[in-house]
């Protein structure tokens, strides 16, 4: 189930994916469990999603930002 919505239909090429568990969400990024900060892409929209809740994560990189990993997407896993 996709958890993502963009406001405006975007593309995006993916880097990667990674499995991981959330541990806090806000609307502009998403901490992991081990206590990694993920930016959300502009106009990314993420459904509520509880602490402990296990994800699917695809990611770019910030080509203007240093390569920081950008969450373009998120699937509960």
């Amino acid at each position: 189930m996709d958890l993502t919505r963009h406001q405006q239909h975007t593309y995006f090429m993916v880097s990667g994916i990674i499995a991981a568990v959330v541990r806090e969400q806000f609307s502009d990024h998403i901490v992991l469990s081990d206590n990694t900060s993920l930016p959300l892409a502009e106009g990314l929209v993420v459904k509520r999603l509880g602490s402990g809740t296990r994800v699917t994560i695809a990611y770019s990189r910030d080509s203007g930002g240093g390569g920081e990993m950008v969450v373009q997407s998120v699937t509960r896993s």
